[in-house]
């Protein structure tokens, strides 16, 4: 029993894209050749851009970049929440020295503290970008 026309159609995404099994392709290739309007159909998948064609998921190169660029975001995110948490609290660390407990940005050096707090600050801002970024996609 030959399957429908429709059942064809809906295997001709997976079998254009060369992700069929060897059943569901020998099933195709008779329903193709039985059926010279479901061969049209299938020739003009294969010649689609894969990325175009409804229900044919991207190559795996496309995937394994887009798994690299997402690594990268994320490996870079976390760096920045590292220094902005890093730079943001460095204002408000204690420093002992000459014999005394002195607090070290906020009254002694704060030459310092503003430039740390500015560096945080951006790095913040980065961290959420990133976060936006990975969230569109």
């Amino acid at each position: 029993m030959m399957p429908s026309r429709d059942v064809v159609r809906d295997l001709l995404p997976l079998y254009a894209a060369g992700e069929a099994s060897a059943d569901t392709v020998r099933l195709v290739e008779q329903a193709m050749a039985a059926d010279p309007v479901l061969a049209a159909e299938a020739d003009a998948f294969r010649r689609a851009d894969p990325g175009a064609v409804p229900g044919v998921s991207p190559s795996q190169d496309r995937d394994r970049a887009a798994l690299a660029r997402i690594r990268s975001v994320v490996r870079l995110r976390s760096l920045l929440m590292g220094f902005a948490i890093f730079l943001t609290l460095m204002p408000f660390s204690f420093l002992y020295g000459e014999g005394q407990l002195k607090l070290f940005a906020l009254r002694d050096a704060p030459g310092m503290a503003i430039p740390a707090l500015v560096g945080g600050g951006v790095c913040w801002v980065a961290y959420a970008m990133l976060g936006r970024r990975l969230a569109r996609g």
